[in-house]
């Protein structure tokens, strides 16, 4: 063996070995020194078991300490650990210090503790009488997430600190409780709530009637639905604009209505709801994070809306029920496995406003029949992998009227053996505006907003602005917007149409300002 093969040996070796750092060991419990007179507990190679009484204070080279922490990890995986003892003088709890210590039964909560760590208590399941003491402040992420704890959990009114979930998945748990004297944090119907009732933070996971969510709510956070099993069916208010990353993780919820004003869903909101079977989102939408609707298998159908302009990564991978999909003609995007593994997928929809196409958005859907592509001219994905001859194999190329053998001599498809022809037709919305009027014009027949016109209609578009208001700019489907303002829109996707209009005394007085 070569020297440099000897020395990645030993590193890797090094790696591997799990080193227990502390300062003393007494009656079999590791100890680091923290100050000229503290100590905390500190974790050790052979774990916990049975009883484990820690002691106010101890004596190490003729020297006191006080026992005030207990450190992180310290009785981590201990699971022959079943009941600890701890002194009042302990204000703090570290991170994952009783974590996976699946058979701890009795644990007192000191009545001077301050601070509980994230992941302290996490998969403690069968904790007996766990109350939280009225000193406490700091509530980390996870704190007994997967924990045992009684049907109510009282948060006292010292808590100003409450991290990410730190209840989540408690079985038993049926309501939250908050001393009224809290000044951060409140209850609504045995629910977790900040003070004002704005932001939704942690529904009980054995809570069973369904829960309307209060028209103050602004933002239900992360993980605050994550694991809950009676919750089946939920309506998320006009008021809610964001729903934070794991939002639903693993929930068993079966039916969402999301009224219009929703503005932003963040990573793997909904991943894994096996027993969700409909979605439909709001055109208020603008940001779709990566892992929305991963794995939501038994999902049948999606409509996505006209705000968004971009499907993300992994989006819908693994929605194994999922039978089509229309994505909106907002979108420029489709990231990269998207609808990857959706193995009972027959027929996809692409507008052509679709710009960009990471790589195999479309893996194992090999039961792909229809393709459907509203582009006038042939597409030329830059990305080879974004149809699969295994996809293509069987499947019908669906292109504009008119438009057939440009596709069938156009290279990117030459795996393609059948194609259709169909003439699209699309949607144009003329949204409210203030301060003015949009007209849309077909020739001398004037547009209702909300007709489906054929694709390549050309529309006169026309504006009256009120009295000394004037055009700003022009947007539609709520992703495209521009300042100058055109006279003829060629429809070949299903559009919303809007106009600012702005007063002009604003833009003499800037006028008048630049000249001074």
């Amino acid at each position: 063996m070569n020297l440099k093969s000897l020395a990645l040996l030993i590193l890797f070796s090094l790696s591997s070995i799990t080193i227990f750092a502390f300062d003393f060991e007494k009656n079999g419990i590791n100890y680091t020194i923290t100050s000229d007179s503290t100590v905390e507990v500190s974790p050790k190679e052979i774990k916990y078991k049975g009883t484990v009484k820690i002691p106010s204070s101890l004596t190490y080279q003729q020297k006191e300490y006080i026992v005030t922490r207990i450190g992180d990890k310290a009785f981590s995986d201990s699971r022959e650990l079943f009941e600890v003892v701890l002194p009042e003088t302990v204000t703090e709890i570290g991170v994952q210090t009783f974590g996976a210590c699946h058979n701890l039964r009795r644990l007192n909560l000191p009545a001077e503790l301050k601070s509980i760590g994230k992941l302290a208590f996490y998969f403690c399941g069968k904790l007996e009488d766990v109350v939280l003491p009225k000193t406490l402040e700091t509530l980390g992420d996870d704190a007994f997430s997967f924990a045992r704890l009684s049907n109510q959990v009282v948060i006292p009114a010292s808590v100003v600190d409450v991290g990410i979930a730190p209840f989540r998945g408690c079985y038993e748990v049926t309501e939250f409780v908050v001393d009224k004297k809290n000044p951060k944090y409140s209850s609504h119907q045995g629910v977790l709530f900040n003070k004002d009732t704005t932001v939704l933070l942690c529904y009980p996971s054995e809570k069973a009637d369904f829960h309307q969510i209060p028209l103050s709510v602004n933002k239900i956070e992360s993980k605050a639905f994550a694991g809950t099993k009676k919750v089946k069916e939920i309506t998320i208010p006009s008021s809610v604009k964001h729903i934070g990353s794991e939002a639903f993780y693993y929930s068993n919820l079966e039916k969402i209505t999301i009224e219009d004003g929703l503005e932003q869903i963040d990573k793997a909101a909904f991943y894994s709801c096996e027993n969700l079977k409909t979605i439909e989102l709001p055109n208020s939408l603008k940001l779709l994070a990566p892992e929305v609707f991963h794995a939501c298998s038994a999902l049948k159908s999606v409509k996505l809306p006209i705000s968004i302009p971009h499907i993300p990564e992994k989006a819908f991978m693994y929605c194994t029920s999922l039978e089509s999909i229309e994505i909106p003609s907002s979108v420029i995007m489709i990231d990269k496995l998207a609808f990857s593994n959706c193995t009972l997928l027959k027929s996809v929809s692409i507008p052509s406003t679709v710009a960009v196409v990471e790589y195999a958005p479309f893996y194992n859907c090999n039961q792909l029949k229809k393709i459907y592509l509203h582009a006038p001219t042939p597409y030329q994905f830059t990305n080879k992998y974004v149809f699969t001859e295994e996809n293509l194999k069987d499947v019908t190329l669906v292109v504009p009227k008119g438009k057939l053998e440009e596709y069938r001599s156009h290279p990117a498809w030459k795996e393609v053996k059948k194609f259709e022809e169909k003439e699209y037709f699309f949607q144009v919305i003329i949204a409210p505006t203030e301060h003015g009027e949009i007209t849309l014009w077909n020739g001398d027949k004037q547009v209702v907003s909300g007709e489906k016109l054929p694709q390549g209609t050309i529309l006169n578009l026309k504006l009256h602005p009120d009295r000394d208001y004037y055009p700003k700019s022009f947007k539609y489907n709520y992703t495209y917007e521009v300042f100058s303002i055109p006279t003829e829109i060629e429809v070949n996707m299903d559009m919303v149409i809007s106009v600012l209009f702005e007063k002009m005394g604003i833009v003499f007085e800037e006028e008048n300002l630049a000249k001074k």
